[in-house]
């Protein structure tokens, strides 16, 4: 009898194993409990639309999660003043995004424009830039923000929010064209492929990628 149970135990064990490699073997799926809300991450707040936005979309610069310092992502290089009141922020020159478009001061500028307009409901983001005194850019790969006065955080949420492109979210309502709310476009490592309510969120990687590659392909 206890061999019998051990026999039925390897089986199952092989059952699922020879499954798993049936899908794609550079292919991740995991569940989520419920569909995203929409995937615009100006204005998203829930947690399953931003575990899609952050593939997708990308920002200037990002915590590293090992040595948990601020590294460059869209941006090269930064500098800030002596009076931590202007954060300069240098712009990689090779960055595309998902449509092959470049990324640019424009889009950073625009980027922070409606995540701050009056028209978008998203008080949980405006609240961390009530000390922005203005944002410019001198040229198409600078940007420059000055702070009405120091603030300890100021680096990580100047350079924290995901930059989308203006060129496709300024045209029509940006609260309700249908491409703003369920088609993303960003500059991330996935490319969005396909969003079918209630059953999947197809991605796929981006093989023109600025950064290092992920090894997962969809």
């Amino acid at each position: 009898m206890r061999n019998c149970r051990l026999l039925l135990v390897i089986t199952m064990l092989v059952a699922c194993h020879k499954h798993s490699y049936d899908i794609e073997p550079d292919t991740i799926r995991f569940h989520m409990p419920q569909d995203p809300i929409l995937l615009n991450p100006v204005i998203s707040e829930d947690a399953y639309s931003n575990i899609i936005c952050s593939r997708i979309f990308e920002s200037l610069i990002e915590r590293d999660r090992k040595t948990l310092k601020m590294k460059p992502m869209i941006a090269e290089k930064w500098t800030i003043s002596a009076d931590h009141l202007t954060y300069t922020f240098n712009l990689r020159r090779r960055i595309v995004f998902h449509d092959m478009k470049p990324v640019t001061a424009a889009d950073i500028l625009f980027s922070y424009e409606m995540m701050m307009s009056d028209k978008i409901p998203n008080a949980h983001k405006k609240v961390y830039y009530k000390d922005v005194k203005s944002i410019s850019a001198p040229d198409a790969y600078t940007v420059v923000f000055r702070m009405k006065k120091p603030y300890a955080m100021a680096l990580e949420h100047l350079g924290g929010f995901e930059i989308i492109p203006k060129h496709i979210y300024s045209q029509g309502d940006f609260m309700k064209d249908e491409r703003n709310l369920r088609g993303p476009v960003g500059s991330g490592p996935y490319v969005f492929n396909e969003w079918k309510t209630g059953q999947r969120v197809t991605l796929s990687r981006f093989e023109n990628y600025w950064g290092e590659k992920p090894e997962i392909r969809k």
